[in-house]
C-alpha cells in the first residue's frame, strides 16, 4: 500500500465506505453555475472526455445555449434525486483517474462523479488550485463525437471567408458590460491589448507573404468599427488586409452561437485565452493559431510578453500553393 501517499489511502477508503450511499450506476456530470457559454461548454467537454475515456455515461445538465445544441437531445438528462447525488469531493475525479485500473475492478464502486471547472490555459492553471485532468484533444474519435454533440440543432447564419484569400478570425474579448476591470486584470490573457492582435496579423502576413488577408472581427464590443480602425493604424500602410465585422447590433449577448461556429470556417485563428475561442483550437485543426502565453500587468495596462504560435505545416502549404 506504499503507493497511496498524501492521504490517498484514506481517501480511497472513504470512497469504498460511501459508495453504497450514492449513484447505483457509474456516471459523470459537471457543475458550473453562472458561467458564460465558453466556460460552460468547456466544462461539459471535460466531463465528456472522462465519460469517453472511462466508458461511463455522461449526465447532461443545461447551460447557456445548450438547449440549441444536439447534446440537449442525445445526452442522458441528469435528474437531481438523492439516489443520483454526485460526490462533492474536489479531488475525486483526479484520484479516480490515477487509480482507475484498481478501482474499476470493484463492481459495486459506481459513483456519479462531478467534474468541477478547470481551465485549459496553462497560465491560469498555474495560478490557482484546480482538480484538473488531462484530455487528449487530438483523439479523432473523441473529436468526432463532440463535434456532433455540440452541433446546432437548427441551421445558423454563419460567416465564411471568400475564396482566394487567407481567412483570419480575430476573437477580441472586450468585456463590455459583463466583465469589470478587476476581472480583466485578474485574467489578463483573456483581454490582451490590441497590440497583441496587430502583432498576430503581422505574423500571419509573414507566414503568407503576398496573400490578401480577410480578417473578421469576432467581438463582444459594441463598436467593432473602432477596433478595426485601431488595428489598421498598427499595420503597415501597404498591408493586404481587409477588416470585416458586424456593423450594427453587436454586443456580448448577440450572435453567440453564430460567432462560435463561424470560427471553424477560417484558416487562421488569432485568439485570447477566452474559452470561447480556445475550444475551437482544441477540437479543430487550423493552419495557424496565435495566442498569448504570458504577460505583465502594469497598473491597469496589460503587456503581452510571450506568445504561442501553432503552425500546421500541411494546412499552411495547401494555402500557400
Amino acid at each position: 500500500m506504499t503507493c497511496f501517499k498524501n492521504g490517498s489511502f484514506f481517501f480511497l477508503l472513504c470512497l469504498l465506505v460511501l459508495s453504497p450511499l450514492y449513484a447505483r450506476s457509474g456516471a459523470v456530470t459537471y457543475d458550473y453555475e453562472n458561467g458564460r457559454f465558453g466556460d460552460s461548454l468547456l466544462n461539459y467537454l471535460h466531463a465528456k472526455w472522462f465519460s469517453f475515456d472511462k466508458g461511463i455515461p455522461l449526465l447532461y445538465k443545461p447551460f447557456p445555449y445548450s438547449d440549441q445544441l444536439t447534446l440537449s437531445e442525445k445526452e442522458i438528462a441528469y435528474k437531481d434525486k438523492p439516489r443520483r447525488r454526485s460526490l462533492g469531493i474536489g479531488r475525486l475525479i483526479k484520484v479516480h483517474a490515477k487509480y482507475w485500473p484498481f478501482l474499476s475492478r470493484i463492481r459495486f464502486l459506481k459513483f456519479c462523479y462531478r467534474s468541477n471547472y478547470f481551465p485549459e490555459d496553462p497560465w491560469e492553471l498555474n495560478r490557482q488550485k484546480f482538480s484538473n485532468y488531462r484530455v487528449n484533444w487530438k483523439n479523432e474519435q473523441f473529436r468526432k463525437i463532440v463535434k456532433e454533440m455540440i452541433s446546432p440543432k437548427k441551421p445558423l447564419h454563419l460567416i465564411y471567408p471568400p475564396a482566394g484569400v487567407i481567412g483570419v478570425a480575430l476573437h477580441v474579448r472586450e468585456g463590455g458590460d459583463f466583465d469589470p476591470l478587476s476581472s480583466r486584470l485578474h485574467f489578463p490573457l483573456k483581454f490582451p491589448p490590441l497590440d497583441f492582435y496587430a502583432d498576430g496579423l503581422k505574423a500571419v502576413m509573414a507566414q503568407f507573404p503576398d496573400r490578401e488577408l480577410y480578417c473578421y472581427l469576432f467581438t463582444d464590443a459594441k463598436n467593432p468599427a473602432q477596433i478595426a480602425a485601431q488595428l489598421r493604424d498598427r499595420l503597415p500602410p501597404a498591408a493586404l488586409v481587409q477588416f470585416h465585422f458586424r456593423e450594427k447590433n453587436n454586443h456580448g449577448e448577440a450572435n453567440v452561437l453564430e460567432d462560435f461556429f463561424s470560427l471553424f470556417n477560417f484558416e487562421v485563428l488569432i485568439r485570447s485565452q477566452s474559452n470561447f475561442s480556445i475550444i475551437p483550437s482544441l477540437i479543430h485543426d487550423f493552419a495557424f493559431v496565435y495566442a498569448p502565453k504570458d504577460c505583465l500587468v502594469e497598473g491597469n495596462s496589460i503587456v503581452i510578453t510571450e506568445v504561442e504560435m501553432v503552425l500546421n505545416t500541411i494546412l499552411c502549404q495547401k494555402k500557400v500553393q
